[in-house]
């Protein structure tokens, strides 16, 4: 299975080494309500296999079902939690440049997924976007 650098300081992302997979997994961002009533914000995991790469998110227990929609910033199609039902998969092989892009508001992660592009990680810090950037480009790379 694939090795991964050392995490960045203070991260809030989980590494789990399974037999098929690398687990990477992260609680979002919290919103002011959350914060208020003292939640945990959605968890978004990503499974690394051999041939693809698995994407799914669990809305926190309180939330209503997500609602499906299809959005875009700036080109790039957001993988975010509560947008999305179930879980996606990317065949490895359709996957390609991995990019940090700063704009006014933040920092995004985006993959070349065959014609367009893919935001990962959308709820995550800069430091862990960074080191999700350099683990995709390995993995990508084989």
């Amino acid at each position: 299975m694939m090795t991964v650098p050392p995490l960045p300081p203070q991260s809030g992302i989980t590494i789990r080494s399974e037999p098929d997979y690398l687990s990477l997994s992260w609680a979002g961002r919290r919103g002011i309500i959350r914060r208020i009533l003292g939640l945990s914000g959605p968890e978004e995991e990503l499974q690394l296999y051999r041939d693809r790469l698995v994407y799914t998110a669990r809305p926190h227990r309180w939330m209503p079902p997500p609602i499906v929609m299809n959005v875009a910033f700036g080109g790039a199609h957001p993988v975010v939690a509560g947008g999305l039902s179930g879980a996606l998969s990317f065949p490895r092989h359709t996957l390609a440049d991995v990019r940090l892009e700063r704009d006014e508001q933040a920092v995004r992660l985006t993959v070349q997924y065959r014609l367009s592009r893919v935001e990962i990680g959308a709820t995550l810090g800069e430091a862990d976007k960074t080191w999700l950037a350099d683990v995709l480009r390995r993995w990508i790379a084989g």
